[in-house]
């Protein structure tokens, strides 16, 4: 069965992340300027503690515990 690729509505370049469900749950990411590049999977509870993750902040800055601005930014 063929993925059925996702990505936001606000991407209106050829430049932004792509999701996909697959039989069994689990998330498939990948570059849409990449189509045929490579992808990361992810199993169903990972990509839920993510999801949680990115939701409440996690990364705003880095990895959770860095420093503000620790990205650079």
């Amino acid at each position: 069965m063929a993925l059925r690729w996702r990505r936001s509505g606000r991407c209106d370049t050829n430049a932004c992340v792509e999701v996909a469900v697959t039989a069994s749950g689990g998330v498939v990411l990948r570059d849409s300027a990449r189509a045929d590049g490579p992808y990361l999977r992810f199993g169903s509870t990972s990509w839920r503690g993510f999801v949680r993750t990115v939701s409440a902040g996690g990364f705003a800055d880095g990895e959770p515990g860095d420093p503000p601005g620790a990205l650079g930014g």
